[in-house]
């Protein structure tokens, strides 16, 4: 079953989806998200500070390091 997406929506998805938007978020942002991040000092880079707040957000969900 194929899904319909309005011609908005499948722009941002043909975007997101994009090799050159891989590339560029990579390069402006250092990583694999576009966080903006949690920042301890002056000299955090983008990649440490994002990748900090992805660490800090799953830390707050219940069980989800658990093994069950």
């Amino acid at each position: 079953m194929a899904l319909n997406y309005s011609e908005t929506v499948e722009t941002a998805r043909t975007y997101y989806n994009s090799t050159d938007a891989d590339r560029f978020y990579a390069t402006i942002w250092g990583g694999e998200d576009i966080h903006i991040g949690l920042y301890e000092n002056e000299t955090d880079t983008i990649f440490d500070s994002s990748r900090r707040t992805v660490e800090k957000m799953a830390s707050l969900i219940i069980g989800l390091d658990s093994k069950t």
